[in-house]
């Protein structure tokens, strides 16, 4: 949050026409946070409005060495989710997935059908993942899919090549 209000107020020192949206996704994303997160679950449309959100906000301060590919297919409709449980996975490709002197990528596809939400995040690998620093984040909603989700989620966690891939299948009905 802090970082993105450090580029918020860049942005404003150049009096740049995006201040005003960023401000307002800035609002948007910590209202979600503070005020719908708290439930068990929230519709499936604010989780993706969030998401869309948050990565607008990532493409503010990301150069031309980022390529950022984000795509939403089907709809959200009367679907539920769990709050925050796909934000772990797009945010470890941020930070793990950008360089500011590399050509690199994040791919991110979501879709949605008949209540079935699939979510693959492809992203080139520029850190060398910690794994204590990854480890809490990702256990903590393996651990939420196994609590909320039982049997009715398939995730898949890959590494090669300097390609990082998340691969979730998720039962909403």
């Amino acid at each position: 949050m802090f970082n993105t209000l450090n580029n918020i107020y860049a942005l404003s020192i150049i009096q740049n026409d995006q201040t005003p949206e960023a401000i307002l996704k800035l609002s948007a994303i910590m209202r979600y946070v503070t005020e719908d997160a708290d439930a068990a679950t929230v519709p499936l449309q604010k989780e993706m409005d969030y998401l869309q959100n948050y990565i607008s906000l990532q493409q503010l301060h990301s150069n031309d060495k980022l390529t950022i590919q984000f795509t939403i297919t089907g709809e959200a409709g009367n679907d539920i989710i769990a709050p925050l449980l796909l934000i772990n996975f797009i945010e470890n490709a941020f930070k793990y997935g950008v360089s500011n002197h590399l050509r690199c990528f994040i791919n991110i596809d979501i879709d949605i059908t008949d209540s079935q939400l699939t979510l693959k995040v492809r992203n080139s690998v520029m850190i060398k993942t910690i794994e204590q620093s990854t480890a809490t984040g990702t256990d903590n909603t393996l651990r939420r899919l196994q609590l909320q989700y039982a049997k009715k989620h398939n995730l898949t966690i890959d590494e090669k090549d300097n390609l990082y891939t998340v691969f979730l299948q998720l039962d909403l009905a």
